[in-house]
């Protein structure tokens, strides 16, 4: 029984010998599949196995160098990432922004950075999704407040119609909850220091509910705002305000590019006062606009067959968005097709060109 468990306990160590002796035949290929995740940029998985890694291993020390290649790789992946995606969030394009958040959150979900940047995201869309909100309860008491003469001259005169009576207690009751939602915008738009996001919600809760508190309280914050705007105005250096005044021009004068040019030269101590803010909002929003025109315009173009027509415009455009994925992509397609048909035509072979279709379709 003895000479049995003796086999018995050698037998387990000659397994355990072959046990370990197989780790490093299976991490011989580690390093190339390593060099697969990054390819794919699944960095997760990578540092997760190399971060496994036995100091026994005869490869470790070349593995821990790759883990730094790979630490680093990752890290500059991310910041490109998170450039696009802040570019997406600053275009208002919040769908585009979490989806790149969540793909890029699979990919690196260790990365506190990431995390960060999500979760101030998410404070930014929530504040853009309730300044929208603020704008339906505005649009709609704007209506009530036009309606409502109407509505209280057609119930009186016709007291029996039970049709208008019911219009009328149905926009009497509307304007109750539309007065509610602006008072709360009043109050929420005070904690942010908004004071003209307040006065004008304010005023409009005024107008459907009068009371002297209600105006009391917009006089006050209106002299607040004329004092603010006082003191914004002569801070603001007057190299700032000479720039600001020839960039509102040259964008008046659609003339977007110079726009751009002498907003960047605006001082950064300048840049956060009230009128040179305001500048910023339209000319982004003009840019918006003109990057949208020239997009479905290269694209009619395209689908023409004027392909180098096509591909001007959107170099064009490209000066005002330089990191505007969309429009990149529509630029790489047509420069390769002009690619082609120059092959083509130097081999006497002439095609037509395809039509622009949606870059992800």
């Amino acid at each position: 029984m003895r000479r049995l468990a003796g086999f018995f306990l050698v037998a387990a160590f000659i397994l355990l010998g072959q046990g370990c002796g197989l780790v490093p035949s299976q991490d011989r290929n580690l390093e190339q599949k390593v060099d697969a995740w990054v390819a794919e940029h699944e960095y997760a998985k990578a540092l997760n196995a190399l971060g496994k890694l036995n100091k026994s291993n005869p490869q470790y020390a070349q593995l821990q160098a790759k883990r730094l290649e790979v630490e680093q790789a990752a890290n500059k992946y991310e910041h490109a990432q998170l450039a696009t995606i802040q570019q997406n969030i600053e275009q208002q394009e919040w769908a585009g922004a979490e989806q790149g958040f969540k793909q890029l959150m699979q990919q690196l979900p260790e990365s506190e950075d990431l995390q960060a940047a999500y979760q101030d995201f998410l404070k930014k869309r929530s504040r853009f999704v309730q300044r929208l909100n603020d704008q339906l309860a505005i649009n709609k008491a704007q209506w009530l407040v036009q309606d409502a003469d109407v509505r209280q001259d057609l119930a009186s005169a016709m007291p029996d119609d039970k049709a208008a009576q019911r219009a009328l207690q149905e926009h009497q009751t509307q304007a109750n909850n539309v007065y509610q939602q602006l008072t709360a915008c009043g109050i929420k738009a005070l904690e942010v220091s908004d004071l003209e996001l307040a006065i004008e919600c304010l005023q409009l809760a005024n107008d459907l509910q009068p009371s002297e508190a209600l105006q009391s309280s917009i006089a006050d914050l209106q002299k607040k705002l004329d004092k603010q705007q006082q003191r914004t105005t002569i801070v603001i250096s007057s190299h700032g305000k000479q720039l600001l005044t020839k960039a509102e021009l040259k964008m008046r004068e659609g003339n977007l590019k110079e726009a751009i040019a002498l907003y960047e030269k605006i001082p950064a101590k300048d840049k956060r006062y009230t009128q040179v803010i305001a500048f910023k909002k339209e000319l982004d929003s003009h840019i918006k606009t003109n990057v949208k025109q020239g997009i479905e315009l290269g694209r009619k173009l395209y689908s023409q067959g004027e392909v180098k027509q096509a591909l001007a415009v959107w170099n064009n455009i490209l000066v005002l968005d330089a990191n505007n994925q969309y429009l990149m992509s529509y630029i790489k397609r047509a420069e390769r097709v002009l690619k082609k048909l120059e092959k083509l035509q130097q081999e006497g072979t002439t095609i037509k060109p395809p039509e622009a279709k949606q870059p992800n379709s």
